[in-house]
């Protein structure tokens, strides 16, 4: 054997990736966030030359080939919609705390002349319906609201509707959903996604078997988001690794004798 190289042992060099991990700092930041469960990864090394042939042997023959371009690109589909993984397939601008109206529906129950709504952070009172949707009631000829309350009108066509407590009717309004775990980012609102990243890859026996370093990178979509009713939703992305200081990266590994 050659001084210096293993043997081939299949046992020991066969890597079955069992956790795969993606942790991406976004130029500005101090700390690397996960992407979660990733899948459907694969990394594309690019390398273009520049061929130079000869004759003067008598025939057409390779004399040189020299490297003029080289890169690497990572596909992957992120399978936990997280806000990062999320941004980063929609070109997602900053992220920041956001409200937003919504429209709800709900059958409360008549109590002496009243019709109360669970919710009480409602932005307002759409319509309101029998309870079998057939018959639509008007604002201040059949009712009144007052903040989540609905107030019958005396002699009004809910009143001679609805006579009797227990009586329900159908409500569509509006509620806000608001506060620190309400967050927003303006879509399609970014140009380019650039940081740092690290791509680690288990094996199934267990410990890391590679950790590939990247000095920038850049994310964007890489496709369609799924929104099946049988599977979880996935992000496609691309990491397009790029050049800085004459540099792409490193791959370290644990070496094997």
């Amino acid at each position: 054997m050659v001084a210096g190289y293993l043997a081939p042992n299949p046992s020991r060099n066969a890597n079955i990736a069992g956790g795969i991990r993606f942790y991406f700092r976004e130029s500005g930041q101090v700390n690397f966030g996960d992407l979660g469960s990733i899948t459907d990864v694969n990394k594309t090394p690019g390398t273009e030359f520049f061929v130079f042939n000869s004759t003067h042997g008598g025939r057409l023959s390779e004399a040189k080939k020299v490297l003029q371009t080289r890169s690497l690109e990572i596909n992957l589909t992120a399978q936990e919609t997280t806000p990062m993984s999320l941004r980063f397939g929609l070109f997602g601008g900053d992220e920041e705390t956001g409200s937003i109206n919504i429209p709800a529906t709900a059958t409360p129950v008549r109590s002496s002349g009243t019709f109360t709504l669970s919710e009480t952070t409602i932005v307002g009172v759409i319509e309101v319906r029998s309870e079998d949707g057939d018959t639509l009631y008007e604002v201040s000829t059949d009712y009144t609201v007052s903040g989540n309350v609905i107030t019958i009108v005396p002699s009004g066509n809910l009143d001679v509707a609805s006579p009797n407590d227990g009586d329900k009717v159908h409500v569509l309004y509006r509620v806000q959903l608001s506060g620190a775990t309400t967050r927003k980012f303006e879509l399609l609102d970014n140009t380019e996604v650039i940081g740092a990243a690290q791509f680690h890859v288990r094996n199934q026996d267990g410990g890391l078997a590679q950790i590939y370093e990247f000095d920038q990178v850049q994310i964007s979509p890489d496709g369609s988001i799924s929104f099946a009713d049988d599977d979880v939703q996935t992000i496609p992305l691309l990491v397009s690794c790029q050049e800085l200081n004459g540099q792409f990266g490193r791959v370290y590994y644990t070496d094997i004798s």
